[in-house]
């Protein structure tokens, strides 16, 4: 089904998001190359970050970018980010966890 998907992720302890639009770009360039198909994020609240995706027949995979800080060194676990279904709201879909060692 067409139509915006909610797609959270959460920021592991040792990292701060620091702004929903915050990324390097070229002033003199008419498109940023590093975004031309980046999904940045709608919101940041906290350790979350939040995106908006649509899914449609052309296009199923989806780049999504946020920058974050870091906080405090160490070694974190990254939850699995959450996108909401399309066939139900009481339904998501969960990426894989994996942990981060941050220096």
């Amino acid at each position: 089904a067409n139509g915006c998907r909610q797609v959270t992720e959460l920021v592991p302890s040792g990292l701060a998001p620091v702004g929903a639009w915050s990324h390097w770009t070229d002033p003199d360039a008419e498109v940023d190359p590093a975004t031309a198909d980046v999904i940045l994020p709608y919101d940041q609240s906290g350790s979350q970050v939040f995106f908006c995706v649509g899914p449609d027949a052309a296009r199923r995979a989806f780049t999504l970018r946020y920058v974050a800080r870091v906080v405090t060194p160490g070694t974190y676990v990254w939850e699995p980010a959450v996108a909401q279904s399309g066939s139900a709201e009481d339904i998501a879909n969960l990426a894989p966890a994996t942990s981060i060692t941050i220096r």
